[in-house]
């Protein structure tokens, strides 16, 4: 009896595992599609993926006291998945300077969704594996964004600008806090730059 017990539980401790480092490999292949594409300022590798559509959305102002400190814009968001994925890309543009800024999500389809504490140690060592490799390769360098309580935050970027003269940062976001939420993107980050849209490209 304890030998089957032993079994069973190695044999579901392996197929945690391998589910853990399913979703690990899948983020990377998805990051690694919106980091490439936002690098170079070309339109996201999407072979393979299943087309959710693209929708045109509204910010709202924030408004203080009356006042409007952000005013509201609107963007347009285009949206990828692999059969049975929890995960989606979500391309974005945002209009500025006559053109637009871009930036390219990979998160899980449904905001309620969330990592277990192992699936989230597997893609915090699957980020730094990756930002690792990039900075041996001498073309990247560490962009760890500003530290956020109860959340672990992880960055990386290309030293040079993007072709549309962007400072690029590629981020992944854990929330640790006994949430286990996350989110991952490659976004343009210069003020002043911007370039033609992708998803709306001009005839």
């Amino acid at each position: 009896m304890r030998l089957v017990l032993c079994l069973i539980i190695s044999v579901f401790g392996t197929a945690v595992a391998k589910a853990e480092n399913g979703l690990a490999a899948e983020w990377r292949d998805l990051w690694t599609r919106c980091r490439i594409a936002i690098e170079t300022g070309a339109p996201a590798d999407t072979h393979g993926l299943i087309n959710l559509g693209l929708v045109r959305a509204f910010v709202k102002p924030v408004m203080v006291e009356g006042y409007t400190v952000l005013p509201g814009y609107e963007y347009d968001e285009q949206r990828w998945t692999r059969r049975g994925s929890r995960l989606n890309i979500f391309e974005t543009e945002i209009p500025k300077g006559g053109g637009v800024r871009r930036r390219c999500d990979v998160r899980f389809a449904s905001w309620d969704d969330r990592l277990s504490p192992d699936q989230a140690k597997a893609l915090t060592q699957a980020f730094l594996t990756e930002r690792q490799t990039l900075l041996a390769a001498g073309r990247h360098e560490v962009r760890d964004p500003d530290a956020v309580p109860d959340t672990g935050f992880l960055g990386v970027g290309p030293k040079a600008l993007n072709p549309n003269g962007c400072r690029v940062m590629s981020t992944l976001m854990i929330g640790i806090g006994g949430q286990w939420s996350f989110s991952s993107l490659s976004a343009e980050q210069t003020v002043g730059c911007s370039g033609p849209s992708l998803l709306r490209p001009k005839p």
